[in-house]
Order: structure tokens, then sequence, then C-alpha cells
């Protein structure tokens, strides 16, 4: 087993037919953990810099694969900035937690 991870907005697109074959393989039907949720949801919102949605946002996707290059889990992280009481602190979050 391994880890790859996605940072960059190309590898998340490199990774769309591997992630939509692993949901097929899942029989998937929440569709706020398919790939197209979360590719959209990133597109519009990774620059989106409000209190909700944080700021300085990174990708951090993480793919867990067996030894045949299979997909076992994914977990679609990000890095964010969040403001609060005057104090800027860094978390670690789901994309699309809002």
């Amino acid at each position: 087993m391994y880890i790859s991870v996605i940072t960059i907005d190309k590898e998340f697109d490199e990774v769309k037919n591997e992630w939509l074959d692993f949901e097929k393989k899942l029989n998937n039907q929440n569709i706020t953990s398919s790939y197209i949720w979360r590719r959209t949801w990133w597109k519009h919102f990774r620059d989106y810099e409000k209190r909700d949605f944080g700021y300085d946002k990174r990708l951090c996707i993480l793919f867990l694969c067996d030894k045949k290059d299979m997909p076992r889990a994914i977990a679609p992280f990000w890095e964010v900035t969040r403001k609060g009481r005057g104090v800027k602190y860094k978390t670690v979050e789901f994309t699309a937690q809002q």
C-alpha cells in the first residue's frame, strides 16, 4: 500500500478517470463525495477568500493505493488559514466541508 498526494490542479485533473472508476466500483451514490462535486467545488472556491471559506488554501488529496496501483481510499483535504478573534491559524480540513 502506498499514498499518492495531489497538490495542484493539473494532478487533480489527471486522476479524474481513476476517481470515477473507483466511484463506479463502490457504486457511490453520494454526490458530495464524487469527483465532479469536489473538482467543481475546488474550481469555484480555491481563490474565494472569505471568512467561511478561509484563506491561502492549498490542495492536499490523498490517494491510498494497493500494490497494483488501484485506489483503496481517497481523502480530499486542503490546508487552509482561518482567522478568528484576531488570531490566524492553519487547519487541515476536508474540501467542501462548509
